[in-house]
């Protein structure tokens, strides 16, 4: 069964290669000997026929093609009832599609990559159009900053494997990096502020389990009521310089308060 699908291919290909140079000829000709190639002409359809049937699709003409043209009866058509996906299985090329008029669209849902499409001229913006993420717009070599500004999102960005601080360089904000889902830890190594943490919602246990001090959650505002609910003693919160009142309003108990030193 392998061998009979390798001969198939192998005869598409030679039938393919034969057209493409009978073409060649065909284009180069002068008008006056065009008539004397008619045959010619012909046998290019007979082959085009053969490949489509090989292929499994019927061989189908444009009449508006040959109508304006009487000398091109017969010639290779791509898109004359053939779906994008049926000319890609008979080996055509995103070029090949792409100058027959086939849409973005058409291609993507035939299944070419986006490395196709780059090597067929493709903008960043035509792929972003036709579907492809923005890890495949990375993989053909598009920049970060070039992704943000086709509009893709911080979550479409790290999905695509790019770092919190490969953000925050072409302009992200924390906001957009809480929403992508990067940890408090992610941020602070990217650079940012605390209080530039705390206005994308982090918690104080987020600051926490990110390494930050009790001093960097009193500066980015946090309350002794949020520090105690992230597990800090009432001896350390008043050591950072919280005072009496702000661990009474916090919740923290007589006894917890008379360890932190207070009379109560």
């Amino acid at each position: 069964m392998q061998s009979v699908k390798v001969g198939k291919d192998d005869a598409i290909l030679q039938l393919k290669l034969h057209l493409q140079k009978i073409q060649e000829v065909l284009t180069h000709l002068s008008s006056e000997w065009r008539p004397a190639f008619t045959a010619v002409n012909q046998k290019a359809a007979e082959l085009h026929s053969e490949v489509m049937s090989l292929a499994g699709m019927p061989f189908q003409q444009n009449p508006a093609v040959v109508q304006q043209n009487p000398s091109t009866a017969g010639a290779v058509d791509l898109t004359a009832g053939h779906s994008a996906a049926d000319l890609k299985a008979a080996g055509y090329s995103v070029s090949d599609l792409k100058a027959a008029g086939h849409s973005t669209a058409d291609l993507r849902a035939a299944g070419f990559s986006a490395h196709d499409f780059a090597a067929a001229g493709y903008s960043a913006g035509d792929l972003k159009a036709a579907g492809h993420s923005a890890r495949d717009l990375k993989a053909v070599g598009h920049s970060v900053g070039a992704l943000k500004g086709l509009g893709y999102r911080a979550v479409d960005l790290k999905a695509a494997g790019y770092s919190a601080r490969d953000l925050r360089a072409v302009g992200y904000s924390a906001v957009d990096l809480k929403a992508a889902d990067y940890s408090a830890s992610d941020l602070k190594a990217a650079g940012y502020g605390v209080v530039d943490l705390r206005g994308a919602g982090y918690s104080a246990n987020d600051f926490k389990d990110a390494g930050y001090s009790l001093r960097d959650l009193q500066v980015a505002g946090y309350s002794a009521c949020d520090l105690k609910a992230a597990g800090y003693s009432a001896h350390d919160v008043k050591a950072t310089g919280y005072n009496f009142r702000d661990l009474k309003v916090a919740g923290y108990s007589d006894g917890e308060l008379r360890a932190a030193g207070y009379t109560v």
